[in-house]
């Protein structure tokens, strides 16, 4: 399984980003997870079955709500992650 974690930077806290990517994710059938980061920026874990997924997905987040200014991404095997995509707490 493919799996990338994505740390998004730009204005992206308080206003409905963290939403807005688990319903992107869930909308590709995805799992994983997305948190705010006490840094000010959201970080996601996301793991697929097919890669060309991803790209999609780290395409569609970018044009969420608030402004992203990049996203720094890498591939990792990512295990655990169980069913679905969650919201998780501030880390």
């Amino acid at each position: 399984m493919a799996g990338l974690h994505l740390v998004v930077h730009g204005r992206v806290q308080g206003v409905g980003f963290r939403a807005y990517v688990k319903s992107i994710a869930e909308g590709m059938d995805l799992r994983g997870a997305v948190w705010n980061s006490r840094t000010g920026t959201v970080e996601v874990v996301v793991e697929a079955e097919e890669a060309s997924k991803l790209s999609s997905f780290v395409e569609a987040i970018q044009h969420g709500p608030g402004y992203v200014g990049r996203v720094d991404v890498t591939r990792s095997e990512i295990n655990n992650l169980g069913p679905g995509f969650e919201i998780r707490p501030t880390i």
